[in-house]
């Protein structure tokens, strides 16, 4: 990755800090559907690992 494309990563993650739970949860709900065979490699409440 040149600098330009890590400056860009770098933007949309501090959009997304005042929805990071929306987010966290939304991305491990992906996760667990298309890999559901990881799912018993995390709490049971996702929501309270924080």
């Amino acid at each position: 990755m040149n600098q330009h494309n890590i400056s860009l990563v770098q933007q949309s993650f501090k959009k997304l800090v005042p929805r990071a739970d929306q987010v966290g949860l939304m991305f491990y709900g992906r996760l667990f559907e298309t890999f559901p065979e990881v799912r018993p490699l995390f709490a049971e409440d996702i929501g309270a690992c924080r």
